[in-house]
C-alpha cells in the first residue's frame, strides 16, 4: 500500500500524492468538514500513521490513502456534522459581559450597550494567562489597573473627556454595565498596524452574528472605520437607520462633527430575535489623532435614542 507524501486542496478537489509516484483526486464534498472549512484550516494538515492517513488539526478530521483510493465519502453522522457545524457557528474569543448588563446602570446608559472593537494583536502562545481567551482577559487586566490606552479613551468617549479612570473601582464600575466584543477572531499579527486579511474579516461575520442573538443590544457602539466598513451587511441582519434616529442628529453642526462623513453613513440598524440594535461608528479610540472630547458629545445623543 502506497504512503500519502504530500496534500493539496484546490478548488473543489482534495488531491493527495502518493509514494508510487500517482496522485489521488477526489471532490472535497465528499468530505464535508473539508468543504465548510476555510483556505487556511484546509493547508493545516499532517501526514499520520507513518503515511498512511492524513490529519487536519482545525478540523478535527482524518482521511485514511486506503479510503481515498476507494473512493469513499466521509462517514460522519449527520447528527455529528450539524453538532460540529453548530460549534463552528460560536465566537472563538467570547464576549466580555459585565454583571450588570441587561439591567439599568448608574451611568444612565442604556442597558443593553454592546461595544464592539476590531481585532486582538500578539502571540497567542502568550495568552496562557487568559485561559484562551483574550477579550475577557483584557478587560479584566484593565479594570485591575493594567495600562490599556484604549480603554480609557473608550470610557471618557461614552461617559465624558473628564471622567476619571485611575482606580480600579472607576473602571470596574464602567466595565460591569456594558458588554464587549473584539469582532475579529483570531490574532492578526505581532503590531497593531497589521490590517486583517478579507478572509479574516468574512469568517469574523457568522461568529459576530451569534454574539447579537446572544447579547440582544439596543445599542452597539462600533470602534474603527476599519471595522465599520467590514461588518456584515446582509439583508436577514440588516437595515438601514431609522429616519427618526438620523434626524436625531440634526441638532449638530457638520463643522462641529467629529468626522467629514454625515451622520447617516456612520449609523445603521441589526436584526435578531427581539428586534433591533442600532449602530454608531466611530474613529478607532487608538487612532493618534482621537479625541474623546470631540466623539463624547455625538455618542451621549446616540446612546439617549431610546430604542421602540
Amino acid at each position: 500500500m502506497p504512503n500519502a507524501v504530500s496534500v493539496e486542496v484546490s478548488g473543489n478537489a482534495l488531491g493527495v500524492k502518493l509514494s508510487d509516484g500517482r496522485t489521488v483526486s477526489i471532490p472535497v464534498d465528499q468530505y464535508p468538514r473539508l468543504a465548510y472549512a476555510t483556505k487556511q484550516e484546509r493547508a493545516n494538515w499532517r501526514i499520520i500513521g507513518r503515511g498512511y492517513g492524513i490529519h487536519w488539526e482545525d478540523l478535527d478530521e482524518d482521511i485514511s490513502v486506503e479510503g481515498l483510493q476507494a473512493g469513499n465519502r466521509s462517514g460522519e453522522s449527520k447528527t455529528s456534522l450539524t453538532g460540529w457545524l453548530r460549534a463552528r457557528h460560536q465566537p472563538k474569543f467570547h464576549p466580555w459581559q459585565g454583571e450588570g448588563y441587561g439591567r439599568v446602570n448608574d451611568f444612565g446608559l442604556p442597558a443593553n450597550l454592546l461595544i464592539l472593537g476590531e481585532s486582538h494583536y500578539g502571540n497567542p502562545s502568550d495568552w496562557g494567562r487568559w485561559h484562551g481567551q483574550p477579550t475577557v482577559g483584557v478587560v479584566r487586566e484593565y479594570c485591575r489597573g493594567g495600562g490599556y490606552s484604549f480603554f480609557t479613551k473608550l470610557m471618557r468617549t461614552v461617559l465624558g473627556p473628564d471622567t476619571p479612570a485611575d482606580t480600579s473601582e472607576q473602571r470596574t464600575g464602567f466595565f460591569e454595565s456594558v458588554a464587549f466584543y473584539n469582532y475579529v477572531q483570531c490574532s492578526v499579527g505581532n503590531a497593531p498596524d497589521i490590517p486583517p486579511t478579507q478572509e479574516v474579516w468574512d469568517e469574523a461575520a457568522t461568529p459576530f452574528r451569534t454574539t447579537l442573538e446572544s447579547l440582544r443590544p439596543t445599542h452597539i457602539l462600533a470602534c474603527g472605520m476599519r471595522l465599520w466598513g467590514n461588518m456584515p451587511g446582509a439583508e436577514e441582519v440588516w437595515s438601514p437607520p431609522p429616519k427618526p434616529l438620523v434626524h436625531w442628529f440634526d441638532p449638530f453642526d457638520p463643522i462641529d462633527f467629529p468626522t467629514r462623513w454625515p451622520p447617516e453613513s456612520l449609523l445603521g440598524c441589526y436584526l435578531h430575535a427581539e428586534g433591533q440594535s442600532l449602530v454608531l461608528a466611530i474613529h478607532h479610540p487608538s487612532w493618534k489623532r482621537y479625541q474623546p472630547s470631540a466623539w463624547h458629545p455625538v455618542v451621549k445623543r446616540f446612546l439617549e435614542y431610546s430604542v421602540g
